[in-house]
């Protein structure tokens, strides 16, 4: 049975502020690189599924499976696209259409895989003593309050509010960026591999075929 360890997780998923900014046209990608980026939500969303089924309840199984489907329909719908360019050298499916999915899908499996880190156990911190250093000066406030030199324990282990501010403007950075190089690697592939020889065709075909999101009732849950 597969391993799956939470920490492997942790920071794996990011929520994205998905935008048609992140939209662009694709610089220099081989068909390689390109099904690369394709294969890796494959992996992301096999992982997200089996932890979920690791760690999620009945009910939360059962919400997570809805939105799993929806997101892999709009990834399955890509990937169809791009193989029918392939076989076909015709478009069936325009590429704003196939982007307009490429993006719904990528949100919806950010959606998804957030909820399942919200499941996860987290690390345990280890509380600083509360006691009052003998080098902390405490004094009275003139409303008789005790004050203390320094930030409290609990102080000084959250973030503020501009350290939150910062993480999540990181995060959608690293979301967006995501986004980007999948664009690019399903323009590539709708725009440019239709030009390769029949033999290489089929093996990117092959290949579009494997990186398809695994269906959710056939991944085992996380060990």
């Amino acid at each position: 049975m597969e391993i799956i360890r939470p920490g492997m997780f942790f920071g794996l998923i990011a929520l994205p502020l998905l935008t048609s900014s992140a939209i662009s046209q694709p610089g220099a990608i081989s068909w390689p690189d390109a099904i690369a980026q394709l294969a890796g939500e494959h992996v992301k969303a096999k992982t997200c599924v089996a932890l979920l089924k690791r760690y999620g309840d009945y009910a939360q199984v059962a919400r997570g499976e809805i939105t799993y489907n929806k997101a892999k329909a709009d990834s399955d719908a890509v990937i169809a696209g791009l193989i029918t360019a392939l076989s076909t050298k015709k478009t069936s499916a325009s590429l704003p259409s196939l982007q307009d999915k490429l993006s719904s899908g990528a949100s919806g499996l950010a959606e998804f895989c957030n909820t399942v880190d919200n499941l996860l156990p987290k690390p345990q911190k280890t509380s600083p003593s509360i006691a009052t250093p003998a080098s902390t000066p405490v004094s009275k406030t003139d409303s008789g309050q005790t004050s203390r030199g320094s930030r409290t324990a609990s102080e000084k282990t959250s973030p503020t509010r501009s350290e939150q501010t910062s993480l999540v403007t990181g995060m959608a950075r690293v979301a967006e960026s995501s986004l980007k190089k999948l664009s690019d690697s399903v323009s590539a592939l709708y725009n440019n591999s239709r030009t390769e020889d029949a033999s290489t065709r089929r093996t990117i075909q092959t290949q579009l075929e494997a990186a398809k999101w695994p269906v959710f009732s056939e991944v085992k849950a996380g060990q």
